[in-house]
């Protein structure tokens, strides 16, 4: 929710949560990466890698969602 809003640094913050609890969970890697790539920090290409190495069509679905939004502002 707080990448939408474009609350980049809070939203890593609880997607760094996300990832800590849920490592498998393809979503929660891809939306780091978001977060990670709007703050600047290289790092977001390895959560990109590794979202699409646990699950290809979510993080593509994940991806495309956060690309639409982002592009409505």
């Amino acid at each position: 929710a707080r990448t939408s809003l474009e609350q980049y640094a809070a939203a890593l913050a609880d997607l760094n949560e996300v990832v800590r609890k849920s490592p498998n969970l393809a979503a929660g890697w891809a939306a780091r990466g978001n977060a990670r790539y709007h703050t600047g920090d290289p790092a977001a290409a390895a959560d990109y890698r590794e979202a699409f190495r646990l699950d290809p069509t979510a993080a593509a679905r994940v991806v495309l969602r956060l690309v639409r939004e982002q592009a409505k502002h």
